[in-house]
Formats: structure tokens, sequence, C-alpha cells
């Protein structure tokens, strides 16, 4: 975990819209613990603040399609897990109403 964290956080890494736009000020780095597939990740990343839009952005987080802190990997095992818990009650409920 330790090496993949290192490579988010270098400086060095080139990430896709990672400068500021029309209107934005670059407001610093920010940390955010991620949770992935391998484990939790703390992250430092750049944010930018439109203050007439009312809007600011994570360039890293949109690379990475993070999703309140969640990679989709992980949102997908969520998802896949909620289908199958859903199913279970549904059969449950269609043997027990069956009665």
């Amino acid at each position: 975990m330790r090496i993949l964290e290192g490579l988010l956080n270098d400086p060095q890494l080139k990430v896709a819209g990672d400068e500021k736009c029309p209107g934005e000020k670059r407001m610093g780095a920010q940390s955010k613990e991620v949770q992935c597939l391998f484990g939790k990740l703390r992250l430092r990343r750049n944010y930018y603040y439109d203050a007439q839009r009312g809007r600011g952005r994570y360039p890293l987080d949109e690379a990475l399609g993070l999703h309140n802190g969640y990679t989709p990997g992980v949102e997908n095992v969520l998802a896949i897990r909620t289908a199958l818990h859903s199913n279970r009650f549904d059969s449950y409920w269609d043997h027990k109403n069956a009665a």
C-alpha cells in the first residue's frame, strides 16, 4: 500500500487537468483518505476553487474516478454485494409469502 500511496502522492505525477482554469484559484494540497480494493490510502491532492461559480475540484480525484472516497473498484464490489443481498431478501420474502 505504501508504494501505491507514494506513487499517487509524488509531486512529479502528471495528472490530467491539474492546472488552474480561468477563474480558479489553487487552494493548495489537501489530504483525503480513500478506500481502494487493496485497503486505505492517504492522498494529498491539489484543490482548485472558482469563487464565481461556487465550485471546487480535485483533478486527482477526477482522474482516479473517486466518488465519496471510494475507487470505482470498491463501488463495483459494493454494488454487487448490495444486489446479491437484495436478491436473497427477495427470495426469502417470496418464500415466506408463498406459505
